[in-house]
């Protein structure tokens, strides 16, 4: 879903894990629960899903990070959960014939 940021100008590429993009489906699905005054960058090199299964996350990210969430947004985050509905609804077992809503914040 870090496709779902470029429109965004961001270009993350590393394996996410409390990057910009889930850090920005949160500020969509739990605002409440994202402090964006204690986001701070992770390793944000390369590595493979093997190695980092073989290593674990705390070999290769002191603070728990990998990607970057710093200026992640509740847009941004419309944007990824709306990728993934529509991934999801491609690759679904059974063709998705009702319609699908976008995500949308709660303006309430």
């Amino acid at each position: 879903m870090l496709g779902a940021l470029r429109p965004f100008g961001r270009e993350d590429k590393t394996i996410p894990h409390a990057d910009a993009s889930e850090t920005a489906e949160m500020l969509v699905l739990h605002p409440d629960l994202v402090h964006m005054e204690r986001a701070e960058k992770g390793y944000i090199g390369e590595i493979s899903l093997a190695e980092l299964q073989e290593r674990g996350l705390r070999a290769v990210t002191k603070n728990g990070v990998l990607g970057d969430p710093v200026g992640a947004t509740a847009e941004m985050g419309e944007a990824v959960l709306n990728a993934l509905v529509d991934f999801l609804a491609a690759h679904a077992p059974t063709p998705v014939t009702s319609p699908m809503t976008p995500v949308t914040r709660d303006s309430s």
